[in-house]
């Protein structure tokens, strides 16, 4: 860490400059305090401040193995500690993922194709899968496949809601045209998002 952060105004005092230029100066009192770290007991010089104990912080990463380094008016901690990860943009509000598909037999005595999907809902508001305003389709040979409904074939299905920040698993089901693989493709209505996957049938 970059030294000169810390200055002594009177013996078992500090004054703590905080942030840059225009940070604000706190009184603490500097002392000695015995850690445990990994069973090993050590006395370090710590800062004591409105009943909280400070470690420096690089102090601290020695005794738990883990880098740090100041760089550029900036600390970074951790592995690959000089890279910083990319500032995410527009988070998404939906991530499907195709699970599985199976196959079975609908009310109808029609062979179905049972897709099993997982949605993560950050849209911020409870709602469902139909809800979302992303589409799925199925296609066999390249051409698409009707929908069928049968609760009996699965638990949940598109129109079940689920609370912001939680997952839903929920089946859909298409009619098939034979044994061939069949692809499965979730698409956001006027957007870019796109989920596919193809599937060898059982």
């Amino acid at each position: 860490m970059k030294k000169g952060l810390l200055s002594i105004v009177l013996s078992g005092t500090i004054c703590l400059g905080i942030g840059a230029a225009t940070g604000s100066k706190i009184t603490a009192t500097l002392m000695q305090q015995p850690i445990v770290s990994n069973g090993v007991t050590s006395t370090k010089e710590v800062i004591s401040y409105k009943n909280s104990t400070y470690v420096p912080l690089r102090e601290f990463a020695n005794m738990t193995g883990t880098s740090v380094d100041y760089k550029n008016g900036k600390i970074y901690v951790g592995a690959n500690n000089t890279v910083e990860a990319p500032v995410q943009q527009n988070k998404k509000k939906f991530t499907f993922t195709i699970n599985s598909v199976t196959t079975g037999v609908n009310y109808d005595d029609k062979q179905v194709a049972i897709v099993n999907i997982s949605m993560l809902n950050n849209s911020g508001e409870s709602t469902s899968p139909m809800g979302s305003l992303y589409s799925i389709t199925a296609y066999q040979n390249g051409v698409q496949l009707e929908k069928s409904f049968d609760s009996d074939l699965s638990e949940h299905d598109e129109y079940t809601n689920v609370m912001n920040g939680s997952t839903i698993e929920f089946s859909t089901l298409f009619e098939l045209k034979g044994m061939s693989p069949i692809t499965v493709e979730i698409t956001e209505f006027l957007g870019n998002d796109k989920v596919s996957k193809t599937f060898n049938l059982n």
